[in-house]
């Protein structure tokens, strides 16, 4: 139908177009140049410009559609293009994820280039190679990403982790730096620079990233370390003072912020001291004494006055502590042990009998000493017997071989890192560490 009505219309216009030519034969002259000129009827000179002008709309019109179907066409292969690649990069994932490295990468190599997808799959390329422990190859493989991706957080977190895996830790931290600032509200992020400050001992800056995690606008971030961690930090970033009397002022700070941190009063005291402040450093183990009975702030303060020789200020100091609490062990058995050391055997004897039972043990040990002064050998023996235990030391406690936590009973597992078949006796931590030692004397090169 449509044929036809276009048919009819040809008819229609041809017909008037030639009455119109039959109505208007005059002549009409048309100068082409200056010595020639055309004489021609006014009628058909009329129709030859009229369809002279819609010859010429035609062809633009033509064009114009010509242009237009030539940009769908490669739209459409471009998009086409791009749906291949991302298909082939969703398979490659599949396979990375179940474990299937070589085959992803196979995909991965196979799969149609696309710049839109070229980031995702160097990343992921990269990703398969970290997995399968070849950060070398990860890394030049990162190095060839275009330059719109090259600057992605996710690609500078890859080449980090190459880099870390490689031993380069400055150019991991810097990595990561870059990726920080592309997402500088990334707690991922922020975790793992936080983690590398801290490995490289940049201790102010893990510090301020850890506090960043704690801080955040929702709360503490589930990436945040305990309280625990971020006192550490600060706690090592004031160790790493070398002015000793900026850094007991920062420990001290620290000990009041958190007065349960007994490494922050510890350590302000030890500074203290070597700013040749000894009474300062004294209150400062007093002050920690007051939040939490330490054993090693008893040590401090009785190391120091054995120092200036004033034993029975700390004699003094530890009754005071045993009268306030009376069923704490661990002044009770630090009062006998410098009573023991200034001579005095009998009243470090009425201490041990006031110990509670579950340090029977460890007061057994500090009698054994006691006895054995007095010269009775056969008492010494019995309480030193009573201190071991009825293994005589020989399976408890077990001791994890690679993180060293102690347990009371055997496991299959540790319970402090969760590896298998790790626990052993003090025997075989005795034998396993002599082994680790002449492994690392066999490693040595021969000086010869």
């Amino acid at each position: 139908m449509r044929y036809w009505l276009t048919a009819t219309l040809a008819v229609a216009i041809t017909i008037a177009g030639g009455w119109f030519v039959l109505l208007n034969p005059d002549p009409v002259s048309l100068h082409a140049s200056p010595s020639r000129v055309w004489v021609l009827p006014l009628g058909a000179t009329l129709l030859a410009a009229f369809l002279l002008g819609a010859a010429v709309v035609g062809l633009f019109a033509a064009a114009g559609a010509l242009s237009r179907g030539s940009r769908t066409r490669r739209a459409r292969r471009r998009s086409l293009v791009q749906l291949r690649a991302q298909e082939a990069l969703e398979r490659a994932e599949a396979l990375a994820w179940a474990g299937e490295r070589s085959s992803a990468r196979a995909a991965l190599m196979t799969a149609p280039e696309h710049v839109a997808s070229a980031g995702k799959r160097i990343a992921l390329l990269a990703e398969t190679y970290l997995q399968d422990h070849a950060p070398e190859t990860a890394r030049s493989v990162l190095a060839g990403a275009p330059p719109d991706a090259a600057g992605s957080p996710r690609i500078l977190d890859l080449k980090a982790r190459a880099d870390e895996a490689l031993g380069d830790r400055a150019a991991a931290i810097d990595a990561l730096e870059r990726a920080r600032r592309a997402a500088p509200s990334s707690p991922r992020l922020m975790a793992r620079l936080r983690d590398l400050y801290a490995a490289d001992g940049r201790w102010n800056d893990a510090a301020g990233l850890e506090t960043e995690l704690w801080l955040g606008p929702s709360g503490p971030n589930p990436l945040a370390g305990d309280r625990d961690m971020l006192r550490g930090f600060r706690y090592q970033a004031a160790m790493s003072e070398a002015d000793p009397h900026r850094a007991a002022r920062a420990l001290r700070t620290l000990a009041e912020e958190a007065p349960e941190f007994v490494p922050a009063w510890v350590s302000a005291g030890d500074r203290l001291v070597q700013d040749g402040r000894s009474a300062a450093a004294r209150r400062i183990w007093l002050r920690g004494l007051r939040h939490r009975l330490s054993a090693v702030l008893l040590e401090r303060i009785a190391a120091l006055d054995e120092a200036s020789g004033e034993q029975e200020r700390t004699v003094r100091l530890f009754e005071r502590l045993s009268e306030r609490h009376p069923g704490d062990a661990t002044i009770a058995l630090h009062l006998a042990k410098v009573l023991l050391r200034e001579g005095r055997p009998e009243q470090a004897n009425e201490v041990l009998d006031r110990i509670p039972a579950p340090a029977d043990a460890l007061a057994a040990r500090v009698r054994g000493v006691s006895v054995h002064r007095r010269g009775d050998i056969a008492a010494a023996a019995d309480s030193f017997v009573h201190a071991l235990g009825p293994d005589l030391g020989l399976t408890r406690p077990w001791r994890c071989g690679p993180c060293g936590a102690a347990a009371p009973e055997w496991s299959g597992r540790c319970g402090t890192c969760g590896r298998w078949n790790t626990l052993l006796a003090p025997p075989e931590c005795i034998t396993a560490s002599d082994l680790l030692i002449q492994d690392a004397k066999r490693s040595q090169p021969d000086p010869r």
